[in-house]
């Protein structure tokens, strides 16, 4: 992961991205559980969440519904093409976790929104819906 040997050939040139993410969605799992706070800055969270924003984007648009902003507060990304009908702020971690399904519809929807939460609720879900909250 480090780049000191390549990939194999058949791997996508992702992979790496998602193996990262894939570790610190479970990190976290762990830190959670044992009420550790770290690594919410770290670089698997960052390169999560942009992952995930990315491939959200991807549904969104597959879903016919418009881009949705995500306003991190120092940083605005965008899942989708073109202009978003909505913005939802919370920090960068929080967004890592509710896209990788550790978030409950009503923890999502107690974020701070400009815009309608509800068409995009199902689309933060990659793996399922969660439906109890999960608090760290």
């Amino acid at each position: 992961m480090r780049g000191e040997t390549p990939w194999p050939d058949a791997m996508p040139m992702f992979a790496d991205r998602v193996l990262i993410t894939d570790i610190g969605v479970h990190q976290q799992d762990i830190y959670g559980a044992l009420g550790i706070q770290r690594g919410r800055d770290g670089v698997p969270v960052k390169l999560g969440a942009s992952g995930y924003i990315a491939t959200m984007g991807f549904r969104l648009g597959a879903g016919g519904l418009a881009p949705l902003a995500f306003d991190f507060g120092t940083k605005t990304s965008v899942a989708g093409d073109g202009g978003p009908a909505a913005t939802v702020r919370a920090s960068r971690f929080e967004f890592f976790r509710a896209l990788s399904g550790r978030r409950s519809p009503d923890q999502i929807r107690a974020y701070d929104w400009d815009g309608d939460p509800e068409p995009y609720l199902h689309y933060f879900y990659p793996y399922g819906v969660r439906e109890q909250a999960l608090t760290e």
